[in-house]
């Protein structure tokens, strides 16, 4: 924090300094205009948007890696921001290596291959920042969340986990690319102007997808096993039908926490916060009384997904304003 006096300049206006440290990280020359922005938290300096942010470029050498390991390169890559990615070496002679690397492309929003020869693949990003909005891509991931929770609670009847599989890919890509703008504010003023989103805001974004991101992980998981226990008669009726019951608790305090999280409704937050202990004793009454192995793993799956609404709901706060 930096504190500066207010100096009279003329009859109406007054002066104020900037750290030189601030001026020097955003690359600002004298005489470039800057902007001022008045919101609920105060006045903001925001630099001009002049140009475009500075294009980063990386190289991965892919010789002596396994491709678990070249995968992980190239999502660190991506998340941080790069334009371009160059991904190099002779091992990419190897068509189930490079038909990988594809597929893995495909799956991070905004790529596209742009040159490809049998020792290198080079890779570009082509998302018009201004044309993208972080509120609503979160919104977007609610969506498929809301689907992925109504067709696993559909799947004690018949099994929908192809569907489900897809739609998680589908909320990966998303996370992904949600993840990367906001490391890309954090690290670029530029872009930060450009989203014109507060510091403790993008945080808020990024704990929320979070949070999505583990339910669909667990809705994915819990389909799964009801796919398995649907037909299963060592579970009781009484037992499956007390589990669709919490699940569709858990449903309707899914759907109200994105409600309030979106408009910023405390009231409701702290309500929804409160349903978790009723959750969590539910499920472990459900527990006490199956010997069922799938059941308790179902169990422990909904106990992380009660879990993360309610962190949702702690996050609501954040997002008001």
């Amino acid at each position: 924090m930096h504190t500066r006096k207010l100096i009279g300049f003329g009859r109406n206006s007054f002066v104020i300094s900037l750290p030189k440290e601030w001026v020097e990280r955003n690359k600002l020359q004298k005489g470039q205009d800057v902007f001022l922005i008045e919101d609920t938290q105060g006045l903001r300096v925001v630099i001009s948007p002049q140009g475009k942010p500075e294009e980063k470029r990386i190289t991965i050498n892919t010789e002596k890696k396994e491709y678990p390991f070249i995968r992980t390169e190239i999502i660190t890559a991506y998340l941080n921001g790069n334009h371009v990615i160059e991904i190099r070496g002779a091992a990419l002679s190897e068509p189930a290596l490079a038909q990988k690397i594809r597929e893995l492309i495909k799956d991070l929003t905004g790529l596209e291959i742009v040159d490809e020869t049998s020792s290198k693949i080079v890779v570009r990003d082509l998302i018009d920042l201004n044309q993208v909005s972080l509120q609503k891509m979160v919104q977007r991931i609610d969506l498929i969340i809301r689907s992925m929770i109504e067709d696993t609670i559909q799947c004690q009847e018949a099994c929908y986990m192809d569907n489900i599989m897809h739609r998680d890919k589908d909320v990966n890509r998303l996370v992904f690319l949600v993840f990367r703008l906001i490391k890309s504010c954090f690290a670029d003023p530029k872009i930060a102007s450009i989203f014109d989103i507060p510091k403790q805001k993008l945080i808020t974004y990024w704990l929320v997808t979070m949070r999505l991101e583990k339910i669909g992980d667990q809705m994915k998981r819990v389909a799964r096993s009801l796919c398995s226990i649907q037909s299963d008669e060592s579970l009781n009726k009484r037992e499956k039908d007390r589990l669709i019951f919490i699940m569709k608790n858990l449903q309707q305090d899914y759907h109200e926490v994105m409600k309030a999280f979106a408009s910023g409704n405390m009231v409701e937050a702290y309500k929804i916060e409160l349903n978790f202990k009723c959750h969590i004793e539910a499920l472990d009454s459900l527990l006490e009384n199956t010997h069922h192995y799938e059941l308790a793993r179902t169990i422990d799956q909904l106990k992380s997904t009660a879990s993360s609404i309610k962190h949702i709901a702690r996050n609501v706060g954040d997002n008001n304003g």
